[in-house]
């Protein structure tokens, strides 16, 4: 049980600080790529320029405008670095979606542990009754043990325990009753004794 609830608490943390982090983690992976810089996209010496195409429309997407980057050094010589840029902004995704692996692992031990937790109280609380019950309690998965118990009876009740159970002796050796009929009768008077 001990361990279940361990695995709750660390399950839930870990859940907690996984939705926290993914938004922040994806509005910081968005911001990087919305706006390259560069100090990312260019050599040392080069500085980075952005040419926009014209506006296009579609009517599924709406307006557009394509977006090409270069890095232009100090003779103005210019190197496209659009590919590098689209490059890093998918290699960015990629390693971002780790975090998303944060919140689902942490369900996965939150899962693991509620189970144990529960299987942990069952037994506990199975144990706990088995401590408190009394001794001639049967649980349904364990055979039946019968145990003689001392029983105090008035003289009165035994004197006619005894009357009764002359009485069927010599029924019995009489040849009135059988065997078996003289078992269940002698059984029956004990039984009402108790």
């Amino acid at each position: 049980m001990f361990i279940g609830i361990l695995l709750l608490v660390v399950g839930a943390a870990g859940f907690i600080i996984g939705m926290i982090g993914i938004p922040l983690q994806f509005t910081s992976s968005i911001l990087q790529a919305v706006t390259p810089t560069a100090a990312e996209l260019c050599s040392t010496g080069e500085t980075l320029d952005e040419v926009q195409g014209a506006e296009e429309y579609t009517a599924l997407e709406g307006y557009r405008r394509s977006v090409r980057y270069f890095c232009v050094n100090a003779e103005g010589v210019r190197r496209e670095v659009t590919g590098t840029f689209v490059t890093g902004m998918i290699g960015d995704t990629i390693r971002n979606l780790g975090g998303f692996l944060i919140p689902v692992l942490a369900s996965c031990l939150c899962t693991i542990g509620f189970f144990l937790t529960f299987i942990g109280w069952f037994f506990s609380r199975r144990n706990m009754l088995r401590t408190t019950m009394p001794n001639n309690f049967v649980f349904p998965d364990e055979p039946m043990v019968v145990t003689q118990t001392n029983v105090t009876t008035s003289p009165e009740r035994r004197k006619e325990l005894a009357a009764k159970l002359r009485q069927i002796e010599e029924a019995r050796q009489a040849g009135l009753i059988s065997e078996e009929e003289y078992q269940r009768l002698r059984r029956e008077a004990l039984d009402d004794l108790l």
